[in-house]
């Protein structure tokens, strides 16, 4: 059952807030997706909560629109980023945007 829900919040993050207004105007390659954040938990020991914000600062988002975009508060972004830095020894979001971006090359 928690692989549903965590797939079913997968789903919200890939297809965005258009989804939860009940609009489908554009979904990404959610299967994509759901495999980058199922490998930086599995890479970085993280939960699935933390893994699913990275993505987004490697996309570009800054941490409110990530916020906005997951429909959490910005101080839980935050919260996941300072946490996240500690699994992964990242010195900052820049270095961990980085990290994202060099796996996405591979």
């Amino acid at each position: 059952m928690a692989d549903v829900l965590g797939a079913l919040e997968l789903l919200g993050d890939a297809l965005g807030p258009a989804v939860r207004d009940g609009h489908l105007a554009f979904a990404p390659d959610l299967r994509a997706h759901i495999d980058e954040v199922e490998q930086l938990r599995g890479a970085w020991g993280v939960t699935l909560t933390e893994a699913r914000v990275a993505p987004g600062l490697a996309d570009g988002r800054t941490p409110a629109e990530v916020a906005a975009h997951q429909g959490i508060a910005l101080g839980t972004v935050r919260s996941h980023l300072k946490r996240r830095y500690a699994k992964t020894g990242c010195a900052g979001q820049r270095a961990l945007v980085e990290r994202v971006r060099r796996r996405r090359l591979r």
